[in-house]
């Protein structure tokens, strides 16, 4: 007789008082009893854990009440995001953070995948701009193992993990943007002098289809103002217009809204402007 593969969903607690770990909980559920995987996590509001299922294939979400020892499944989160227009599951690198009302998420497993859970509007999913697919150095990079998220400052704050030097912020209150932002999370970063900065604007892909990534730099404290135009010059939207500190930035732009054509970025700083032609596909 073959082995037996045995899956455990084990949920433990810890009391800190006694330091001491208790295994008398529910064991955490899950369609078929198969074991929660790479990307499993969890946070806590109120009196209630919420968790994503790792490995699952439909993005299963759950809650546990405190209280009453007891799990539900609740909404699942959407495979399609509305900005990919792809399937994406959970997986290494899932992560989440909540501000104590609702909970930021991300997928991981190399996907661009950022959403929204709101339990008070009935388990409402909503997506939110994605995370851009390029970092300061203009190369690809996606959230994968190591990946990790924390809310603090009214904002989200993102690491991407996946051997990389990257550290993101979502200002919620715009909706709109996930900014790059250069800090000192490495040992090979603090080592290094700050370098200097030169005005710089970039946006790949170029053409795009669903979203691109506008990747800027700031080389000196001061209002940075970002515009989108049609091809005959008419204002579309206005993407970045605020004091930023010295550094290098990266926004993302969705076809949201978009009509397929030629559209022009036009940057500005201090004494500094420069355009770049834009085709969406």
């Amino acid at each position: 007789m073959g082995a037996q593969k045995l899956e455990y969903n084990n949920f433990f607690s810890y009391n800190p008082s006694g330091k001491t770990w208790a295994t008398f909980l529910k064991t955490q559920p899950g369609l078929y009893n198969k074991a929660w995987k790479d990307g499993s996590c969890i946070r806590k509001i109120g009196n209630k854990i919420y968790a994503a299922k790792g490995g699952d294939k439909y993005n299963a979400f759950w809650v546990y009440d405190i209280g009453t020892n007891n799990w539900d499944e609740i909404e699942s989160c959407p495979q399609n995001h509305p900005n990919l227009g792809k399937k994406n599951k959970f997986g290494d690198g899932t992560a989440i953070c909540t501000d104590g009302s609702v909970i930021y998420l991300i997928k991981g497993k190399g996907k661009q995948d950022f959403w929204m859970y709101t339990p008070s509007s009935k388990g409402l999913w909503t997506g939110l701009c994605t995370i851009p697919r390029y970092g300061i150095n203009y190369k690809k990079s996606v959230p994968k193992t190591g990946a990790s998220l924390a809310y603090a400052g009214s904002r989200v704050w993102l690491i991407k993990g996946n051997k990389l030097n990257e550290f993101w912020q979502y200002v919620p209150e715009e909706k709109s943007k996930i900014k790059y932002q250069i800090s000192n999370i490495s040992p090979a970063i603090q080592s290094n002098p700050t370098p200097i900065l030169e005005f710089h604007l970039d946006v790949k892909p170029n053409p795009f289809t669903r979203f691109t990534t506008i990747n800027y730099n700031v080389p000196v404290s001061g209002k940075a103002l970002i515009k989108l135009y049609n091809a005959s010059g008419i204002l579309i939207k206005t993407l970045v217009d605020e004091y930023l500190n010295a550094g290098s930035y990266a926004i993302s732009l969705s076809d949201k809204h978009l009509t397929k054509g030629v559209y022009f970025l036009r940057y500005e700083h201090n004494t500094n402007t420069k355009e770049i032609k834009l085709i969406l596909q």
